[in-house]
């Protein structure tokens, strides 16, 4: 997510890639010392308000929703319209763009869908990915308790 410019938000590169730490405030890398990876909903970023009551600098209203959606193994829903998500690819970020599991494969594909489960070790269906997101009620509230919604 982008830095502040004045009193406007400007747009992100790009809806996914390595997390803006020090935009954040949080570390750059996880327990194994790998980068996190972040995925967020255009509209969440952007600096394009299309509201019919806009915000100055903010790109999404009260009634947003996210496209990011969690799965279990089974492709049960965990959680759906997700505005944003960070991972860690755990211990084995060494074979990304090489994953050993279908689930972790799921979290390298450039998509809106991510999967959460139980970690698993060793062999070709390995999962170590830590998955964290915000729900849209949860971001919703912060932004208002920092007035930057209405």
């Amino acid at each position: 997510m982008s830095p502040r410019s004045g009193s406007n938000f400007k747009s992100c590169a790009t809806d996914e890639g390595n997390l803006p730490w020090t935009t954040l405030g949080v570390p750059e890398y996880d327990a194994w010392e790998n980068k996190f990876h972040y995925r967020v909903t255009d509209s969440f970023a952007d600096d394009t308000a299309n509201c019919s009551t806009s915000t100055s600098g903010v790109s999404f209203c009260l009634d947003s929703s996210g496209d990011i959606n969690i799965e279990d193994e089974n492709g049960n829903s965990v959680a759906q319209n997700v505005p944003a998500i960070v991972i860690s690819y755990g211990a084995n970020a060494n074979n990304v763009g090489n994953p050993s599991s279908a689930s972790e494969k799921e979290n390298q594909d450039d998509d809106t869908t991510f999967v959460e489960e139980d970690y698993r070790s060793g062999g070709t269906n390995e999962f170590d990915d830590l998955l964290t997101w915000i729900s849209p009620g949860t971001l919703m509230y912060k932004m208002i308790s920092a007035e930057r919604l209405p």
